[in-house]
């Protein structure tokens, strides 16, 4: 009886581990992808290579404001190159 209870403890624990496990990875792709794409397209542009592609927000979070806000940056920067081979 004792070790019927015992595996169905260390199963459950074993499942509930798994669980966490796959959230909070999930949790943080959703954090870390969108933020390492904008990094990554930063450092082109820090080049001067301004056509970088929009990043598409997957949140209306802090994160997704970052890429509202980064794209909205991005979108200033062409027209001002723009405005500047015009003149």
């Amino acid at each position: 009886m004792k070790k019927d209870f015992l595996i169905k403890y260390f199963a459950i624990t074993v499942i509930l581990l798994i669980a966490g496990l796959f959230f909070s990875t999930s949790v943080a792709n959703a954090i870390t992808i969108p933020i390492t794409k904008i990094t990554n397209y930063m450092e082109k542009i820090r080049a001067g290579e301004i056509e970088v592609p929009k990043v598409k927000p997957t949140s209306k979070d802090e994160v997704g404001f970052l890429t509202e806000s980064f794209n909205y940056m991005v979108d200033g920067l062409k027209e001002k190159e723009t405005i500047k081979k015009v003149f």
